[in-house]
């Protein structure tokens, strides 16, 4: 079965996705943990991440630019998911 859609068609299923996907993404976690409540991943915006790893916003947008790093686009937002960062830190201090 094939569907074919207008492309306002197509932006307004994306925002509605969005608009139910963004109160999950927004769950911040409990001061100086690594998770969010009952132990799951939680997801960071872009000056979170930054300050998380300690970089400029120039640089995370670089290697997003350049597929370097773990991330996600929701409604045309950056996230960031803890778990797969951390594990993006792992990999890179390992080699």
């Amino acid at each position: 079965m094939k569907f074919e859609f207008e492309q306002n068609d197509l932006q307004r299923i994306a925002e509605m996705v969005a608009e139910r996907l963004l109160p999950m993404l927004d769950q911040r976690p409990s001061k100086g943990k690594s998770k969010g409540r009952g132990g799951e991943d939680y997801f960071m915006d872009l000056p979170e991440t930054c300050k998380y790893l300690k970089m400029s916003e120039r640089w995370l947008r670089d290697k997003v630019g350049q597929k370097a790093i773990p991330y996600y686009r929701v409604g045309g937002i950056l996230r960031f998911s803890k778990t797969e960062i951390d594990g993006y830190l792992h990999t890179r201090s390992n080699n």
